[in-house]
């Protein structure tokens, strides 16, 4: 049996040369012969090698030329039969593909992440995150007509009061019950629901009547809180979120931190409002 050592120290440019036949030393990515090619990683020393080749020899038996095994530096390599494409480059090929793939993974998300929060910052719940109040297409000419029913109570007021209480869902329902575009409760609809389109009804689902009705609302609760102290349109916008009994109750905005905030918040937001 013949088996051929190539030692740790022994990394030159033509150590394979008498160790392998000429045509394996260039492969056909025009590499070196693959006794270089870091094709399996694992760790060697020259006991190993030594003891590796005594059982070639000792235990195996195999004749001279049988076997033609060249044990490298850390890698073990054995040389390819023919049609062998260059591992290191293939590898290196899906490695490149690989960070490619990832970088625009990575692209595609960042810029998933900034639509999305442009969206939520200019729809839904843009004002509860402090961004701008864009009001929808289809709802301005609806608050531009119905907040002329309240001149004391601005339409940027009352479109940063849609936008806060049902970020413009004409459908919403809030766990206490209060429903559609303007979030009346059903006994507050039922005293204060108005008519907004003339259809003959009043639907607190139709946003033609929900808005009417808030701006009727705002109108009705700056008169019915006009003697408590401080502000009116605090107190007004305080009344529609939390009675104006409690307004009248507390002499102003109630000790309410969910009013207070609410309060506070229409007022930032309705600088923002962009019809």
């Amino acid at each position: 049996m013949s088996v051929v050592v190539q030692t740790a120290r022994d990394r030159s440019a033509n150590a394979c040369e008498g160790y392998v036949l000429p045509e394996y030393r260039i492969d056909q990515c025009g590499l070196a012969d693959a006794c270089f090619a870091e094709y399996r990683e694992v760790e060697t020393a020259q006991l190993a090698e030594r003891l590796t080749q005594l059982l070639l020899e000792q235990v195996f038996h195999l004749r001279p030329g049988e076997v033609r095994h060249v044990f490298g530096h850390g890698p073990t390599v054995r040389r390819q039969p023919a049609g062998y494409r260059c591992a290191v480059a293939a590898r290196s090929q899906r490695r490149a593909v690989g960070v490619l793939i990832l970088l625009g993974a990575v692209v595609l998300l960042i810029a998933a992440l900034w639509a999305g929060w442009s969206a939520i910052r200019s729809s839904t719940l843009g004002p509860r995150l402090g961004g701008p109040v864009i009001v929808p297409e289809e709802f301005r000419p609806i608050i531009t007509r119905e907040a002329a029913r309240c001149p004391r109570v601005p339409a940027s007021i009352l479109a940063a009061q849609l936008a806060a209480e049902s970020g413009w869902d004409t459908q919403a329902v809030s766990p206490d019950g209060a429903r559609g575009i303007a979030q009346f409760m059903p006994r507050v609809w039922r005293q204060y629901g108005v008519d907004g389109n003339g259809d003959g009804k009043k639907n607190v689902w139709d946003p033609e009547d929900a808005i009417a009705a808030a701006a009727e609302l705002n109108c009705r609760n700056l008169d019915l809180v006009a003697v408590a102290p401080g502000d009116p349109l605090r107190n007004a916008l305080a009344a529609y979120n939390a009675g104006y009994a409690n307004v009248l109750k507390y002499g102003g905005v109630p000790p309410f931190p969910e009013t207070q905030a609410y309060v506070d918040r229409i007022l930032a937001s309705a600088k923002t409002v962009q019809m």
